[in-house]
């Protein structure tokens, strides 16, 4: 069993639009991944699997791996009693190379720092789903979004709260211009592969980064319906076809060097020309450091198993640590261990671990947390049905 990461959605640049006539996603909604892998954080080697969430009440569940026409799988949605279920997900693909494009949003104190976009556009939009959307991130960090209902460049907070970090009329305009380029491509793949039938969608992922205030890297690649299709090499520089119908795009894309050399300096210099000047404005606020808080619940009946689960919330930047240790051995942990946004441009984390009412009488199991925010690692004690800690943990 695995949870769905609703980080991995807006990676795509997908933001759900909450409608009056469908419940919207809860955070925490179960999923059973491709392959059995762990869907989150990490987004395995699943990529190219379809997550698609059957049109059934939340209260059934299945979890069949659906293979499709083509051999790839289709990801089935589980859905327990009392779960949230927004069956809008349908048709919207894991970009593969995903994780490698995704180091880039991955906080590391003082650096690296990262400047990235992701679009999606869909041939049939649905509610919730408009045709086009594009997410821009700082680091991890939602910067702004726009989409082909708003037409508008909406920035997140706090950058909505920072005074001349952009214009964000122009840059509405931008994105009104490259939703254009954008959607008129997906027509062109359509048109190729006479796709006419059944909803489809091209995905595209670009950005840069800064490490001592120095271009360290870039990307910039395609995917249609789940597969590669394009990428820029800068090296080169050029367009690299992964896909038959992208010869066209690359025809089209290369029609002119000037279209080439603006792509390779886009890369190189305009993208990290802006993220410097962003960074001016909230490098403090991506540098910050909040520590976790740290509780332990447990169930289970007297005389049997108890199930124990160690929680740490609101932390920030991402990266964590959290063991159980009985003694000074490391135990081995059922589930949990992903990392997921908690909601307020924080994260959450939890390992649980099951403990026999012999071990339980020892009354010597402890979660140990480890964390760049905090100087030392943050012990918290569980001593039979109640737990105690040290530096700020609290109980549920």
């Amino acid at each position: 069993m695995c949870v769905l990461d609703l980080t991995e959605v807006k990676a795509l640049g997908v933001r759900v639009r909450r409608s009056p006539e469908r419940p919207a996603v809860r955070a925490g909604s179960s999923c059973l991944p491709c392959g059995g892998r762990p869907a989150s954080p990490k987004l395995h080697n699943a990529y190219r699997c379809k997550r698609a969430f059957p049109a059934q009440p939340p209260s059934t569940k299945t979890g069949a791996h659906r293979r499709m026409g083509d051999g790839r799988q289709k990801c089935v949605m589980e859905a327990g009693k009392g779960e949230k279920v927004d069956h809008l997900f349908q048709d919207i693909y894991i970009m593969p190379d995903t994780e490698r494009s995704r180091k880039h949003l991955i906080q590391r104190h003082g650096g690296p720092y990262s400047l990235s976009f992701f679009y999606t556009g869909l041939s049939r939009p649905r509610d919730g789903f408009p045709s086009f959307q594009a997410t821009a991130y700082l680091n991890d960090q939602d910067f702004f979004h726009y989409d082909s209902e708003d037409r508008k460049a909406i920035p997140s907070y706090p950058w909505s709260q920072m005074e001349g970090i952009e214009d964000w009329e122009k840059e509405s305009e931008l994105q009104k211009a490259r939703e254009d380029i954008f959607m008129v491509t997906l027509k062109d793949i359509m048109d190729y592969y006479k796709d006419k039938e059944g909803s489809h969608t091209f995905q595209g992922m670009f950005g840069c980064e800064l490490q001592s205030n120095k271009s360290s890297g870039a990307f910039w690649r395609y995917a249609y319906n789940g597969r590669n299709f394009i990428e820029f090499n800068k090296e080169i520089p050029a367009w690299v076809p992964q896909d038959p119908a992208a010869l066209n795009t690359k025809q089209k894309w290369e029609a002119e060097e000037v279209y080439v050399l603006r792509a390779k300096a886009y890369l190189e210099e305009e993208c990290p020309a802006m993220l410097r000047g962003y960074l001016q404005y909230g490098k403090t606020y991506l540098d910050r450091q909040d520590p976790p808080s740290v509780s332990i619940t447990s169930h289970g009946t007297p005389g049997e198993t108890q199930t124990l689960k160690c929680r740490a919330d609101g932390f920030y930047p991402r990266e964590i640590e959290l063991h159980w240790i009985q003694g000074d051995d490391t135990q081995e942990t059922e589930s949990g261990g992903d990392i997921l946004p908690s909601g307020n441009s924080a994260y959450q984390s939890w390992v649980v671990l099951s403990v026999s009412p012999q071990g339980r009488a020892s009354d010597s199991y402890s979660c140990r947390v480890t964390h760049s925010s905090l100087a030392q690692p943050l012990t918290v004690l569980w001593q039979g049905a109640r737990a105690e800690g040290s530096q700020g943990a609290r109980e549920q």
